[in-house]
């Protein structure tokens, strides 16, 4: 199973299940919604819960099921929404069959799980010193993560995915997804919905037995249009999946199996952008604080390079600085 086909999971699953958390979302609460699935041969869903809060929605624990001839699956996951802008999610997948370690896929079942998390605001961009306010207002939410697939020895065609979505409503739940950007354990990013940008580290890399990705970034909204009073309505909406599936007509033997997605450290809404008529960034001019009294950061959020980079820029420049001395030395008589 290819990525378009998980992509069309993740519209199925993620966008409904947190409408269903809307009705309390609506009120400027937040939401988790967790699906731990089996799912053989289209079946519904065997595992949905939904949680709503004024302050904090929390979610977490385990489902297991079992897919026809008694071979179980165990899937947890875990959710977690504030009105102080903070989303967090985290999932997994572990196989395990009747002999301990393997595990059988029937023909045309999946396994399937998807976890997310929601809050929905007002923002109010208040001028600092009198200028009239902006035409449109970008926000940005930063992600820090990281996406796991391992499997041992397998007999017939596995297929497997597992993706980071994040999704931007205006002006509420109940609208059309107005912009998403998807970010693939393969390293692919797809912009489901015009105006979402990812900019940052998404680092995809294999192994003996599996491969990961890593995540380190910042997710921007498209442009919300800004009230006569200052005002806007938003929604962000952090959701994770992974699918395992046979789409064959035989049986699939597995010889260990996970699959993991973890993005529930970092996640929150940090910073806004504001841009006149002309589309010049005028983010200094103006405070932006959300209903829930949390105050974002004017501009757009540097990225910061990985460790990596900074110990290979760091070197560099102590090479140069080594020629620049070395050039300043004056020579020795001989």
């Amino acid at each position: 199973m290819r990525e378009p086909t998980i992509l069309r999971a993740v519209r199925t699953f993620l966008v409904p299940a947190v409408l269903a958390a809307s009705t309390a979302a609506a009120q400027n609460a937040p939401a988790a919604a967790v699906q731990r699935s089996v799912l053989p041969s289209g079946q519904p869903a065997l595992c949905l819960a939904v949680d709503t809060d004024p302050v904090q929605a929390e979610l977490s624990g385990d489902c297991t099921a079992a897919l026809p001839g008694g071979t179980p699956t165990t899937n947890s996951a875990a959710a977690l929404a504030s009105t102080n802008g903070v989303l967090r999610a985290r999932l997994e997948i572990g196989l395990e069959g009747a002999t301990p370690g393997t595990y059988d896929l029937a023909p045309g079942a999946s396994v399937q799980t998807f976890v997310s998390a929601l809050f929905q605001d007002r923002m109010l961009v208040t001028p600092l010193s009198g200028q009239p306010l902006p035409d449109r207002v970008r926000l940005w939410l930063a992600i820090d993560g990281t996406m796991e697939e391992a499997f041992g020895l397998t007999t017939g065609n596995l297929g497997t995915s597992t993706v980071f979505a994040a999704t931007w409503f205006a002006p509420t739940l109940s609208s059309a997804a107005t912009s998403r950007v998807i970010l693939g354990l393969d390293g692919s990013q797809t912009v489901d919905r015009p105006g979402a940008t990812f900019v940052g580290t998404h680092a995809p890399s294999t192994y003996t037995g599996g491969r990961s990705a890593v995540v380190d970034g910042f997710v921007g909204s498209h442009d919300f249009a800004v009230g006569p009073d200052g005002r806007f309505d938003f929604a962000a909406f952090f959701g994770l999946g992974a699918v395992i599936a046979n789409p064959t007509a035989l049986p699939v033997h597995i010889v260990g199996g996970l699959q993991r997605a973890d993005f529930f450290d970092t996640a929150r809404l940090i910073a806004a952008q504001a841009f006149d008529a002309r589309g010049a960034d005028v983010s200094a001019g103006y405070r932006f604080t959300t209903g829930a009294g949390l105050v974002l950061a004017s501009g757009a959020p540097a990225v910061v390079p990985e460790p990596s980079t900074v110990v290979l820029l760091a070197t560099g420049l102590l090479a140069v600085a080594g020629v620049a001395r070395a050039r300043r030395r004056p020579a020795r008589a001989g």
